[in-house]
Order: structure tokens, then C-alpha cells, then sequence
């Protein structure tokens, strides 16, 4: 089933029960394989195997991508905990290196 909008360049070889939604770009001389699914706006550039469940931009397998997007949430948490980090440790070397040098 293609939905709205749906790209296809080149020749497209599309499997059975393939749901692909819309706004989706497909790259030419690729075979989508049966039950597959491609997530809304995804682009896709290689060939997709049986019973895939696809999305994002390039579209990437959906557990993979979902844990991409998930990390990318958490990116701001682990950079102040890093900068945090790297100042402490940095302090601490300061400390260390007066100590030695009035010692």
C-alpha cells in the first residue's frame, strides 16, 4: 500500500503487504521485500529485507533508529555531566600541581 505523496525513482521492485506511508522516498533500482514498513518521510536508499519495519532520514532499521533518537534526547544531560566532570578533574590537577610545586 503506498500512501500520499510517495517517491519511487528509478525501478523499484516492492514486495507483498508493503505499507510504505507518506512522504516517503524511495532511491531507484531497489527491492523492498515482503511485510516490510516505512515510517512517514523516511528516505530510502538501499535495498530493505522481509518484514523490516524502516523510518527516519536515511531511513535505518526502526529499533536502531528509535535508539538513536532517544541518545540524541539525552545529549544535552551527558554534556553538562562531562563538563562537570572535566572541571573537577581539572581543579584537582591544579590542586595537585601547587602541592608539588610548594613541597
Amino acid at each position: 500500500m503506498f500512501v500520499a505523496q510517495v517517491g519511487v525513482a528509478g525501478s523499484v521492485t516492492v514486495g507483498r503487504h508493503v505499507t510504505i506511508a507518506g512522504q516517503v522516498g524511495l532511491a531507484g533500482h531497489q527491492t523492498i521485500g515482503d511485510d516490510v514498513r516505512i515510517a512517514a518521510q523516511s528516505g530510502v536508499v538501499g535495498d530493505v529485507g522481509p518484514g523490516v519495519e524502516m523510518l527516519g532520514s536515511p531511513a535505518g532499521p526502526a529499533p536502531s533508529v528509535k535508539r538513536q533518537f532517544a541518545s540524541v534526547k539525552r545529549l544535552p544531560a551527558w554534556s553538562r555531566k562531562v563538563n562537570e566532570r572535566i572541571d573537577a578533574l581539572e581543579r584537582e590537577l591544579r590542586e595537585l600541581r601547587e602541592s608539588l610545586n610548594r613541597g
